[in-house]
């Protein structure tokens, strides 16, 4: 009994949580989205640069449908 009772004290301070977790989260998701967006900066970029680019092309198209999740672009 004893041994179970610490892992039930154990446990419920594992699970106190006072909404930390979402901020941190959303915080996650603000640094996730910064980040894609710079990459797609930087490929467009490299496309505007050089038109005749097959493969800055290629990465752009591919970066954008990975993070928009669009099938056709």
């Amino acid at each position: 009994m004893e041994i179970s009772k610490d892992n039930m004290e154990d446990d419920s301070d594992d699970n106190d949580t006072d909404g930390d977790s979402t901020s941190e989260d959303s915080t996650d998701e603000q640094i996730d989205d910064s980040k894609q967006e710079a990459e797609l900066v930087v490929l467009r970029d490299a496309v505007k640069s050089s038109p005749y680019n097959y493969q800055a092309h290629i990465d752009y198209i591919n970066l954008a449908r990975q993070y928009t999740n669009l099938e056709h672009l």
